[in-house]
């Protein structure tokens, strides 16, 4: 029998796209494997997809002595059904609109 580990950290989203999404973890995310990102919605609710590790890597350190590391993760989204298709592509949007009306403020 094989049980499942979810982990619950935060991983701010640094990039997010139709096919997958680059994230900043606390720890190393294994290529290869088969995670879950739960992207919250502007509306109520939060989509669960599933995505698949294409590479992890150092992305620097920080507090005393350099004592914290911090990785990111490039993922690819895989099995979407339609609906989550059309939900993520509704967030993509959403957040492209919502970097352009912050680079248009002076």
């Amino acid at each position: 029998m094989v049980g499942r580990i979810y982990a619950t950290d935060p991983a701010p989203v640094v990039n997010l796209s139709e096919t997958g999404a680059l994230v900043e973890t606390q720890s190393m995310l294994r290529p290869g494997t088969v995670q879950t990102l739960r992207l919250p919605l502007s509306a109520a609710g939060e989509l669960l997809l599933r995505c698949r590790v294409v590479r992890s890597f150092v992305h620097g350190v920080e507090g005393p002595e350099e004592s914290v590391v911090r990785y990111r993760a490039a993922l690819e989204f895989v099995g979407l059904s339609e609906e989550e298709r059309v939900a993520l592509r509704t967030r993509v949007r959403e957040g492209k609109a919502n970097n352009n009306n912050d680079n248009s403020k002076p």
